[in-house]
């Protein structure tokens, strides 16, 4: 664009609707309010007849958190384009080789070490493999809080799919189908009873049709997974119903099988952010993430375990056999053990540094932009004492974060000095977590009190870990699918524990505190 216009300016009114936490605050009000949730810009594209001035792009953006009526005074105020440039308010923008205008990266970050790159094979790498998780394409089938809601809810979707199925190939239109499977795409939407409230329909469904494919409900399929930060919920891993699952059936074949996954945040993210997680992973846990695993399960036949020469595999309890393969590469382990000239430096070692690394404060702040432009790197620190220093520190992260559930809780003060062991079940029944300042009101019943700063500061992405907590433990019901998922169901369901809610969040308030600890080692001399 700024090669064919002469003059750009670009007026930022901010607003944008869709952000959360602090940086919905930050942006401001919507400018027209809610009608549009997204940001607002002004454009002025000026192109001159003989093209020969120079081409200039000029910025100017209005302060943070204001008001929608505060904006628009100021769009009256600013009136034109020669009153911000008297006022010196214009920025010129020179967009770098990116053609970044804003936020532009810096070129030393090409330099260090990507974990994964499934596009360019000849560059190093740390990990062999990485998942986006699991993306369904209809989580709200797929996911649940209550074991048996989850149940109707799938045996409904399934036996819609059969019955539309069955109404197609006894139909007349099965006998005039594109044989192209693209065609066919859009000629069985056509056909197909799109009601939201008995199935979403997907690419990998329609193509079923065309393939005269049934499903059936497989009850072995549902385990516990990893649907945002700090909030597990019953799902149904299968591969007939769910969409793109990619690799994470290979991380997580099975819910007996234990591994770690370090989750970070996709290209295109509003803020980095990483984490770990113990279980399946949903693709869009805090963004549109990656996983790079600890271990790597490939499923063996009967005839490749008998022939297993060596002992790298394991055998889960359905008794289906599986190759363990590391998620760090042979590459990776000669460059960290050359780098710091010790042959015992090991795969483990590597992933729980890769993970306190990614707390490092500097390396954070100096690559922000790239962090969420660009896949993931990582550097290596200067000696042998800080890469081992930032292995034990990695571990006591890891064990914090994927086994969360473990965590000693907070002891709060509480409004009214109540004591929650004498509550009765009625008492713990959650709405809506409700955060004002160093106070969390948990429900009419209960109030937490004068919660300390650090419990709000550890961020992963958008939010910190109270806030994802206090965000997804609701009863909430999806607007297409008109289904209820009430999270007062999942402690009792999977733990027989009517207050697991408010235990989860006390545990999330101390894992916070500790993370910070944690992380000032990381970043001390």
């Amino acid at each position: 664009m700024h090669e064919e216009f002469n003059y750009i300016y670009v007026l930022n009114f901010k607003g944008n609707g869709r952000l959360v936490g602090e940086f919905n605050k930050k942006s401001g009000g919507m400018i027209f309010e809610k009608s549009s949730r997204l940001p607002i810009s002004i454009i002025f594209l000026i192109k001159q007849k003989n093209n020969k001035s120079p081409h200039k792009i000029y910025y100017y953006e209005v302060e943070d958190y204001l008001t929608s009526k505060e904006k628009l005074d100021k769009i009256e105020e600013i009136k034109s384009i020669e009153s911000l440039d008297k006022g010196n308010k214009l920025t010129e923008i020179k967009p770098d080789r990116y053609n970044d205008w804003l936020n532009q990266r810096d070129l030393n970050y090409y330099d260090l070490i990507q974990l994964g790159n499934k596009k360019d094979k000849s560059e190093l790498i740390i990990f062999n493999d990485y998942s986006n998780g699991m993306k369904t394409g209809r989580d709200a089938w797929m996911y649940n809080y209550s074991k048996s809601n989850l149940t109707y809810n799938l045996k409904n979707t399934i036996n819609f799919y059969n019955s539309e199925l069955d109404r197609y190939q006894n139909s007349k239109e099965k006998s005039k189908e594109p044989k192209d499977l693209k065609k066919f795409e859009s000629y069985i939407s056509n056909f197909l009873n799109n009601n939201r409230e008995k199935i979403s329909w997907s690419r990998d469904l329609k193509y079923d049709i065309y393939r005269n494919r049934k499903k059936t409900y497989n009850p072995d399929s549902i385990r516990i997974g990893d649907f945002r930060p700090f909030s597990k919920r019953f799902l149904y891993c299968n591969a007939e119903l769910a969409g793109r699952t990619g690799q994470i059936y290979k991380f997580f074949p099975e819910e007996d099988i234990k591994n770690l996954v370090i989750g970070v945040n996709g290209i295109g993210a509003m803020e980095f952010g990483c984490l770990m997680f113990s279980a399946t992973p949903n693709g869009n846990c805090f963004d549109s993430n990656r996983y790079f695993p600890l271990r790597i399960f490939n499923k063996m036949t009967t005839e490749e375990r008998l022939n297993a020469e060596d002992r790298t595999f394991i055998v889960s309890k359905s008794g289906q056999s599986y190759h363990v393969k590391d998620g760090i590469s042979n590459q990776a382990l000669n460059v960290f053990q050359d780098k710091y000239k010790d042959a015992d430096i090991n795969k483990e070692d590597i992933f729980f540094y890769i993970y306190a690394f990614l707390f490092n404060k500097s390396f954070k702040a100096k690559y922000k932009t790239n962090l969420i432009k660009d896949n993931t790197r990582i550097a290596l620190v200067d000696n042998l004492k800080i890469f081992k220093k930032y292995v034990i520190l990695g571990k006591e992260l890891s064990c914090l974060h994927a086994d969360y559930e473990s965590v000693p809780p907070y002891k709060p003060r509480y409004k009214n000095n109540i004591d929650i062991e004498k509550l009765e079940n009625k008492d713990l029944y959650l709405k809506r977590i409700k955060i004002k300042k160093d106070t969390i009101i948990f429900n009419n019943e209960i109030t937490l009190l004068d919660i300390p700063k650090e419990a709000f500061s550890f961020m992963i992405g958008s939010r910190n870990a109270v806030e994802w907590v206090a965000d997804q433990y609701r009863v909430k019901k999806d607007i297409k699918s008109k289904i209820t998922n009430d999270s007062n169901y999942f402690g009792i369901e999977a733990y027989n524990n009517p207050r697991y809610i408010l235990d989860l969040l006390l545990k999330v308030i101390n894992l916070s505190i500790k993370t910070n600890k944690i992380i000032k080692k990381i970043n001390s001399e």
